[in-house]
């Protein structure tokens, strides 16, 4: 059958050529289709995602089954990968039984996984590297295996490359993930835009305590996404921005939480969406409600493979149980929340819980917080006395 990608007609099966009895001939026809979408999709006023995407779907299957060089394909994979947006670039199956080539490779790599989009998995690799690793498994990471996230992100910063700055984007979230947040801070400095620094600052502000800081950067974050046109980026900020907000000012929460699912509308982002499910957790606090929330994600998560996000969840119900001043309840979080986080990777949240209940820590993290043990926890129960005094005063 023939297709259509922008204005020039895809052949897609043996039968689209008449008379097509020599592999020359097949071979020259999907290299012209090829070059002629390329040429449309590299003038600049064609370049939107709804193109990048037909392409992908169209051109790689006819690369792969010709056995023709990527050429522009692979700046169109890169592309691809360049934001946080995830639409499954599924490949029918393949007439042609030759040897697997550059474009298999890539089709495979931009295949659906269990977790996430594979511009954050862990090894950090382009679609043509051997490392980019099977899409039939969910990201290290999300699946909470942290060391070889991180070895992975070692190898990709060491050898540099167009994503290396994501690589040491992950090392600066794995020291976080450790406690160890110096460190973290440290490499922030450095990261730039294409390091989504804006963002890696706003993640480590929050666990202080200091969510309105957080707030901040992650608008600098989506601000500095939407100037390069990166919709899943701009779109996550605003997420975590709506998290941070909702833990200080509940009112203004709504309208951030509102415009998280705006820019998640045309998307296909089901992390960021998590987060902004858990900006409503921690808007919601003392609603009966919330339990259930937290019951109805702790299944989607597990259906879903992603059990880092877990942990987050579960903090965000230690804040709600705090607010109610509900200790059974709040015991209870803080030993799923020690064993979710066994692995010494956020561990730190049982340290938060306690901080946000004004409980004694019965096993420090050890975590380093940036300006000391005593005023992270002033600020978290903080946090907790204020919302108390909001929902007092709302009655």
């Amino acid at each position: 059958m023939n297709e259509t990608v922008g204005k020039v007609q895809v052949i897609t099966s043996e039968r689209d050529i008449p008379n097509a009895g020599l592999q020359r001939d097949w071979h020259q026809a999907a290299q012209r289709t090829l070059t002629a979408l390329g040429e449309q999709w590299t003038a600049g006023s064609s370049r939107d995602r709804r193109l990048l995407v037909g392409c992908l779907h169209q051109d790689l299957a006819i690369a792969r089954d010709h056995n023709l060089d990527l050429g522009w394909l692979t700046d169109a994979a890169w592309t691809y990968v360049g934001d946080s947006v995830w639409e499954p670039i599924t490949q029918p199956p393949s007439w042609n039984s030759s040897a697997p080539s550059p474009a298999a490779s890539t089709s495979t790599a931009l295949a659906p996984s269990a977790g996430s989009p594979p511009s954050s998995r862990p090894t950090c690799c382009p679609p043509t590297c051997k490392r980019w690793r099977s899409t039939t498994e969910p990201s290290p990471r999300d699946t909470g295996q942290a060391a070889p996230s991180r070895r992975d992100y070692q190898q990709v910063a060491d050898q540099g490359g167009r994503l290396a700055p994501a690589a040491r984007r992950g090392l600066a979230h794995a020291a976080r993930l450790a406690g160890d947040f110096p460190t973290a801070l440290a490499a922030a400095q450095n990261l730039g835009w294409e390091g989504r620094h804006q963002r890696v600052l706003g993640d480590l502000y929050w666990l202080q305590g200091q969510p309105e800081r957080a707030a901040a950067a992650y608008l600098a974050g989506r601000t500095e996404a939407e100037q390069h046109g990166k919709t899943g980026e701009a779109a996550h900020n605003q997420a975590l921005r709506a998290f941070a907000i909702a833990l200080y000012d509940p009112d203004q929460a709504t309208a951030e939480i509102d415009l998280a699912y705006q820019l998640l509308a045309s998307l296909n982002l089901r992390a960021t969406t998590i987060n902004v499910r858990r900006a409503e957790l921690v808007r919601d606090a003392s609603s009966d409600s919330v339990d259930n929330q937290i019951a109805t994600l702790r299944t989607e998560l597990d259906i879903a493979g992603l059990a880092s996000l877990t942990p987050a969840i579960e903090l965000a119900g230690a804040f709600h149980q705090a607010v109610l001043d509900d200790h059974t309840a709040l015991h209870a979080a803080i030993t799923r929340l020690r064993e979710q986080t066994s692995d010494e990777d956020h561990a730190y949240f049982v340290d938060i819980a306690q901080f946000m209940a004004g409980l004694p820590l019965d096993q420090p993290s050890g975590a380093r917080w940036l300006d000391g043990e005593q005023h992270t926890r002033s600020r978290w129960r903080g946090l907790v006395s204020a919302r108390q005094a909001y929902l007092h005063a709302s009655r």
